[in-house]
Protein backbone atom coordinates (compact mmCIF):
# COMPACT_ATOMS: atom_id res chain seq x y z
CA UNK A 1 0.00 0.00 0.00
CA UNK A 2 2.76 2.09 1.25
CA UNK A 3 4.89 1.35 -2.59
CA UNK A 4 1.42 2.39 -4.48
CA UNK A 5 0.61 5.55 -2.25
CA UNK A 6 3.96 6.94 -3.85
CA UNK A 7 3.41 6.63 -7.02
CA UNK A 8 5.54 2.72 -7.16
CA UNK A 9 4.38 -0.48 -8.49
CA UNK A 10 2.70 -2.14 -5.26
CA UNK A 11 5.55 -5.09 -5.54
CA UNK A 12 8.21 -2.51 -5.87
CA UNK A 13 9.19 -2.49 -2.44
CA UNK A 14 8.91 -6.73 -2.28
CA UNK A 15 12.74 -7.22 -2.08
CA UNK A 16 13.60 -5.35 0.80
CA UNK A 17 12.11 -7.24 2.81
CA UNK A 18 14.14 -10.64 1.77
CA UNK A 19 16.63 -10.72 4.61
CA UNK A 20 14.89 -10.48 8.69
CA UNK A 21 15.47 -6.68 9.71
CA UNK A 22 15.51 -8.02 13.40
CA UNK A 23 17.04 -10.86 15.63
CA UNK A 24 14.67 -12.27 18.35
CA UNK A 25 16.31 -12.79 21.11
CA UNK A 26 15.07 -14.85 24.44
CA UNK A 27 15.29 -12.67 27.31
CA UNK A 28 15.54 -14.20 30.90
CA UNK A 29 14.53 -12.21 33.70
CA UNK A 30 14.51 -13.80 36.98
CA UNK A 31 12.46 -13.40 39.74
CA UNK A 32 12.70 -10.57 42.08
CA UNK A 33 14.62 -11.83 45.61
CA UNK A 34 12.94 -11.63 48.64
CA UNK A 35 15.49 -8.67 50.01
CA UNK A 36 14.42 -6.20 46.84
CA UNK A 37 12.72 -3.31 48.01
CA UNK A 38 10.52 -0.60 46.09
CA UNK A 39 13.17 1.06 44.42
CA UNK A 40 15.74 -2.16 44.00
CA UNK A 41 14.94 -3.74 40.26
CA UNK A 42 17.37 -4.91 37.78
CA UNK A 43 15.39 -4.39 34.52
CA UNK A 44 12.53 -2.78 35.18
CA UNK A 45 9.16 -3.08 33.12
CA UNK A 46 9.76 -2.54 29.83
CA UNK A 47 8.82 -2.56 26.19
CA UNK A 48 11.00 -2.51 23.36
CA UNK A 49 11.87 -4.02 19.97
CA UNK A 50 15.77 -4.43 20.36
Amino acid sequence: MIAGAIGEDPHWIDGAFDQPMAVLRANYYPQRPGWAGEQDFGIAAHTDHG
